[in-house]
């Protein structure tokens, strides 16, 4: 492995960190756009004879495997922590997907395939496109108003996971924009007893929805889709849904319905093709842990010279979208919320629950009036 530093202050200064490095992480997650880089370096303020490097906000680091021409992260440091005495310096850089993560668009897209409205907002930014998939789905009609420009470019590959069932993951490719179809193959096996030290298995029900709920887009109420065996086994479990446009009611409810979760954790021998978004093979007798899985977060450690990670592996891979669809609100003093006269909480819309009688007001003077937060519509 091989750490590259370069100077924002003039970009012909490079420094090359990787004897310095004690230890390094580099992590991602499917759920989290940007990847992370994490170094800790030797470091002695007072000692004339070691070789203190300066690091500045905004430095740009590359992070390279072992004999490789082009690396496999580059980014910006964003934070930087040290003692006062001789010992370590902590770095944490990020990759580029930060100008689309802080960069708000307001926009209206019209008969346009995602690839286009992911090239348009790029074109806006400045951002180098690299390779971007062709859905070939025209999308009626996308509105953004101040929308972070990724959550933007998701939305609208959200739009054509719905039709074509094909998920999309951005990642950058240096400083290139890319989004290409996530659960891609690894090409990696992980077997107890090779190179698999320790595996994990949870199983939970707390986020199971088993009910939805559909309103229109006037708040008209179209249907009701149940899981009838989960309802038997945990009890209700309600989600309201208001439909977009263009969204079909089956559509939104089977996106919304959600079963009992397993997750597996994995710590193994290093390969730095296991990352997020794409599928590793484990084959583990003693927790069942047989086939194929897909990759939410990976941390890749290598300290010593031995490269070791952990993975939390999923047994069913989602599209990003997803979760920004069904982002709920959070409740603060001054939000707007509904209680029905005779219910015991208090909602963050009328439809949630189907309020009869509702009464708008504050969240601080409903808990005034001794109700509490409805978890299903409130974060």
């Amino acid at each position: 492995m091989k750490v590259i530093l370069r100077k924002i202050t003039n970009k012909k200064v490079t420094y090359d960190l990787t004897q310095l490095a004690t230890s390094i992480n580099w992590s991602g997650s499917r759920t989290q756009a940007s990847r992370k880089l994490e170094l800790r370096l030797a470091y002695s303020p007072f000692d004339p004879n070691f070789k203190n490097i300066q690091i500045d906000l905004g430095d740009i680091v590359y992070f390279y495997q072992d004999g490789a021409k082009k690396p496999i992260f580059t980014g910006k440091v964003l934070s930087t922590s040290q003692g006062a005495g001789p010992g370590e310096l902590n770095l944490s850089a990020s990759d580029f997907m930060s100008t689309l993560l802080k960069s708000k668009i307001s926009r209206r897209f019209e008969n346009k395939k995602p690839e286009e409205i992911a090239k348009a907002i790029l074109d806006e930014l400045g951002v180098e496109k690299g390779s971007i998939a062709k859905t070939g789905i025209r999308l009626r009609k996308m509105i953004f108003d101040n929308e972070t420009a990724y959550n933007a470019i998701v939305k609208s590959y959200y739009k054509a996971f719905k039709k074509n069932r094909k998920k999309y993951k951005p990642y950058m490719d240096g400083i290139k924009f890319c989004i290409g179809e996530s659960g891609r193959d690894s090409g990696i096996t992980l077997k107890l007893g090779t190179n698999v030290t320790g595996t994990s298995l949870e199983r939970s029900a707390e986020d199971i929805v088993n009910r939805v709920v559909v309103y229109d887009e006037n708040g008209k109420k179209i249907g009701t889709f149940r899981n009838k065996e989960s309802e038997r086994n945990f009890g209700i479990c309600q989600e309201t849904v208001k439909l977009s446009s263009g969204e079909t009611a089956s559509a939104a409810a089977n996106a919304t319905l959600k079963a009992p979760t397993k997750e597996a954790k994995v710590d193994a021998l290093g390969s730095f093709s296991c990352i997020a978004g794409r599928t590793v093979k484990l084959f583990d007798n003693q927790t069942g842990l047989w086939g194929k899985f897909f990759i939410e977060n990976d941390t890749h450690s290598i300290s010593n010279g031995l490269h070791t990670m952990s993975l939390e592996l999923a047994f069913s891979n989602a599209m990003e979208g997803q979760e920004i669809r069904r982002k709920k609100p959070e409740a603060t003093d001054k939000s707007v919320c509904w209680y029905s006269t005779g219910g015991k909480k208090y909602h963050a819309n009328k439809t949630c629950g189907g309020l009869k009688n509702a009464v708008k007001t504050t969240v601080r003077e409903a808990v005034k009036t001794g109700r509490g937060k409805c978890s299903i519509c409130w974060e």
